[in-house]
């Protein structure tokens, strides 16, 4: 029973240090690539009667159908955007709440 509770913990500190490995040598590789230039703003699309509501193009607001209207935002307004919903990314915002769709907690992003 012992050897096989070393053997045990043995293969998990094992496979920890390759997954460890591997994060690394992907991180690097990611670090390595260059970064296109950032924008300073974004083009996005809001629901006029639900500002929550957005998208990276255009369509319809899951809540009232109405079309998604194109809204210019800043990086700095993008940054804000930190709250979505688990079941509908689509719904994003700046401050916690609930999703205007399922009512579920909108979760920090």
């Amino acid at each position: 029973m012992k050897k096989l509770m070393l053997v045990s913990l043995s293969v998990a500190i094992l496979s920890f240090g390759v997954v460890n490995q591997v994060q690394s040598s992907v991180v690097k590789q990611l670090n390595k690539k260059e970064m296109p230039a950032k924008k300073e703003s974004m083009v996005m699309y809001t629901c006029a009667m639900h500002p929550v509501i957005l998208s990276d193009k255009p369509g319809k607001c899951p809540v009232c159908k109405m079309d998604l209207v194109k809204k210019e935002m800043t990086n700095k307004a993008m940054a804000k955007l930190v709250y979505t919903c688990s079941m509908h990314p689509i719904v994003k915002s700046s401050k916690p709440g609930k999703c205007p769709i399922c009512k579920m907690d909108l979760i920090k992003k």
